[in-house]
């Protein structure tokens, strides 16, 4: 049975993945999916590639937003969609904020923008955490599909619950690779270890099949086509008199050499590699100084 997926981090979720644009639609076609959801951190910079390379391998691409908002004073994690192409500006906008560092809360989705879907993750879940339901049109809950079972009693009485797993790996394998990259950001986050990207699912009882079914069609209806739009960021100036193709192998070389640990790890040659990809797809679309404005380490 097909599964379509309602999360997914590439690679251009800098440090957060490990697939890129052309494995996720590899292995799409390869599963036999129409349709494919591309979920970055806080932005859209997959859009451009994934949404011509989706077309030209016949699937259908859907862009929302993986991101963190307020309830309550307190942050929980959430995929936002837009109904239609009107509210995808409202979420651009959003974007924006948020890459600005800017706080949302969720109130302000549910007075301001009100054709923008908003799905918990059940990595950081509202409900999960508070036991509470929030009841609003545009407002669903995400729970693994691991996790059916263990929320029985809440799809009897809640009918906007989904299926949504996290995908940022195609292997377990994968996931040493993560776990270096969440060293380079010096982030430290703790990371949960995600199933790899799959679209077919075999167990087919009842329930399962049922919120499969419901899963999917609501992803379907989330589509609607994408007009190429070509744009530029501004230039990030830096000290070093440096392009900012080079400054930003720089401030790599720089962070990798401040730590012994680091340092030890990229005398691999696996580890050294899998950098020099990430450098690749990065200078392929001149994303360097996006990287640059963005970056914390």
């Amino acid at each position: 049975m097909k599964l379509l997926n309602l999360h997914l981090n590439t690679t251009f979720s800098f440090l957060e993945s490990t697939i890129s644009v052309d494995e996720a639609i590899k292995k799409a076609k390869e599963e036999q999916v129409e349709y494919l959801v591309f979920s970055e951190k806080n932005h859209f910079f997959s859009l451009a590639e994934a949404n011509l390379k989706c077309i030209k391998n016949g699937i259908k691409p859907i862009f929302g937003l993986d991101v963190f908002l307020t309830v309550d004073n307190e942050e929980y994690q959430f995929n936002l969609f837009a109904k239609n192409s009107a509210a995808f500006d409202n979420l651009k906008l959003l974007s924006y904020y948020l890459l600005d560092d800017k706080k949302i809360s969720l109130n302000e989705i549910f007075e301001n923008y009100k054709d923008i879907i908003v799905i918990e993750n059940p990595n950081l879940s509202y409900y999960k955490k508070q036991k509470k339901e929030i009841l609003n049109p545009n407002y669903y809950i995400g729970i693994d599909i691991n996790e059916i079972k263990e929320y029985e009693n809440l799809l009897q009485k809640n009918k906007q619950v989904l299926i949504f797993n996290n995908f940022n790996t195609l292997d377990f394998q994968d996931f040493s690779i993560l776990e270096l990259l969440n060293k380079i950001s010096n982030k430290n986050n703790f990371l949960k270890l995600q199933t790899p990207l799959f679209f077919n699912y075999e167990k087919e009882d009842d329930l399962t099949m049922q919120l499969i079914l419901q899963t999917n069609e609501f992803i379907k209806n989330l589509y609607f086509p994408f007009l190429k739009k070509e744009y530029q960021l501004l230039s990030y100036e830096n000290n070093e008199n440096l392009n900012s193709k080079d400054y930003l192998k720089f401030l790599l070389v720089k962070k990798i050499k401040s730590s012994n640990e680091l340092e030890n790890l990229f005398n691999q040659i696996e580890y050294k590699n899998r950098l020099k990809k990430e450098l690749e797809i990065i200078n392929l679309l001149n994303f360097e100084d996006y990287f640059l404005i963005i970056q914390d380490w």
